[in-house]
């Protein structure tokens, strides 16, 4: 029916503009196991920081696929009418963020590959300070000498700073175009934002180790999933994709989407050795948190401050929290993305999202039937001389058990892990492991009753740890 301007209805014959066709079904990459698990360990990261918002992004690096994007805050799509423009959007592709030391990473695979640094070079950390262009810049802790490999594990701003030096403006403004920053991912859903990246004609005396340490340069999480699949994937940059298939009205496949390698980014080479240092970030430095146990997890942490809206310089208040990685490093599967925007009761990527990629990434595994390529520590169980089975029955209940034979969840608190292990191995539980050292949570907590297969989760840190992050 035609229409003024109003909405009333015009007098006349009403006339067919366009006859309808019938749309196409969607298949999608999509998991269902895999997104459920990925929103069910944002969610409960999201409440319990207080956080401004927060992401898990899940991807196949070696096709490309999203497995899982689960975004927060949120809203029900069966009543999209009452939520707000601001939760309909979907931040993996429309929300730009700073990407803090996640991206010495892309500093380190640009380095590498140009044969500017190996991982043996030193670099003396200064202190924990240096002066670029009358500018100030601290690291999180006072380093002397360190080697490059340890600048990744420790994530020194100083060590990161000195190596973009080395590289150059123009070297590193090529290798970051390359790994798709500053361009759309391509990935197939709207509003998808380039991020910012300034050629290097307009970058200031700052900006070089500004975007060394992932300042002065925004990404979005989708293009941070792709460019950490090039490195899990021998340096090949893969086209991210959501879409699998298009089906016809009798859900038949019409056309189907097929990986496509956009281009080599980094040389295999290049990319195994990143891949080690990065591995030794977790096993060794501020990335412990996201140890999955089992499997070799690779990745960096990343603690971004946000500009002061009234001073415009970088507030000390909590900004963007991250950790991104792949896992198993020696033959990745996944690459997990966890970010927490701004949350209140955490102040760096180790400890505010770290955990969240072990959380996921454990499970999921399971779910894909990835087998671990890891040993789990053996468990030796000896027996006194001289008693029988029999003879054996303890006078008082067995730590784990309660008077009547009930499996109890024991207090693991202060154990190593062997100790937790040795206790736990007559209880029907599966038991996940993060971090080094000795146990200082588990879930759950002691004296909860434990039936066969429970779940049962142990976080580790060195006895006397200091924070570690940047």
């Amino acid at each position: 029916m035609e229409r003024d301007a109003l909405g009333r209805e015009m007098t006349g014959q009403p006339t067919i503009l366009k006859a309808p066709t019938p749309g196409t079904g969607l298949v999608l990459t999509i998991d269902a196991t895999v997104q459920y698990l990925a929103e069910r360990e944002l969610e409960a990261a999201w409440r319990s920081t207080g956080a401004k918002a927060g992401m898990v992004l899940i991807m196949d690096p070696r096709t490309g696929e999203i497995l899982a994007m689960a975004i927060r805050p949120t809203f029900n799509p069966n009543a999209y009418q009452v939520a707000t423009a601001e939760q309909w959007r979907n931040r993996a592709v429309t929300d730009p963020f700073e990407p803090g030391s996640t991206f010495k990473a892309i500093l380190a695979a640009s380095a590498l590959e140009d044969g500017v640094v190996k991982p043996g070079d030193r670099f003396y950390g200064e202190q924990g300070v240096i002066t670029i262009a009358n500018r100030t810049i601290h690291d999180w802790k006072k380093y002397g000498w360190l080697t490059f490999q340890q600048v990744l594990q420790f994530s020194s701003n100083v060590g990161a700073i000195k190596v973009g030096l080395q590289l150059g403006r123009e070297r590193y403004y090529r290798h970051v175009t390359e790994f798709g920053f500053g361009s759309l991912t391509g990935v197939g859903l709207p509003g998808e934002s380039r991020g910012q990246l300034r050629s290097p004609e307009r970058w200031s005396g700052l900006s070089l180790a500004s975007i060394s340490i992932g300042q002065e340069v925004s990404v979005t999480g989708v293009q941070m999933l792709a460019a950490f699949g090039a490195l899990a994937n021998g340096g090949r940059l893969m086209q991210p994709y959501i879409v699998r298939a298009h089906l016809d009205r009798s859900g038949r496949e019409l056309r189907r989407t097929e990986p496509q390698a956009v281009r080599q980014v980094i040389s295999p080479q290049t990319a195994a050795t990143l891949s080690d240092i990065l591995t030794s970030v977790v096993a060794e430095g501020t990335g412990h948190k996201a140890m999955v146990a089992g499997y070799p997890v690779a990745g960096k942490t990343g603690t971004a401050q946000k500009p002061d809206p009234v001073t415009h310089v970088y507030s000390r208040k909590p900004g963007v929290l991250s950790f991104i990685g792949f896992v198993p490093s020696s033959a990745p599967r996944l690459v997990i993305l966890a970010l927490l925007d701004e949350p209140k009761t955490v102040v760096w990527g180790s400890e505010a999202a770290a955990p969240i990629f072990a959380a996921v990434a454990a499970p999921v595994l399971r779910h894909l039937d990835v087998a671990p390529t890891e040993a789990a520590p053996a468990i030796q169980i000896v027996r006194a001389p001289g008693r029988s089975a029999e003879r054996e029955a303890p006078a008082e209940p067995a730590a784990g058990m309660s008077p009547d034979g009930e499996a109890l969840m024991p207090d693991l608190t202060g154990k190593s892990l062997r100790q937790a292990l040795a206790l736990l191995g007559t209880l029907d539980v599966d038991v996940a492991v993060a971090g080094r050292g000795i146990v200082v949570k588990q879930t759950p907590p002691p004296g909860t009753p434990l039936g066969p297969g429970a779940a049962c989760r142990l976080e580790l840190a060195p006895p006397s740890a200091a924070r570690m992050e940047s």
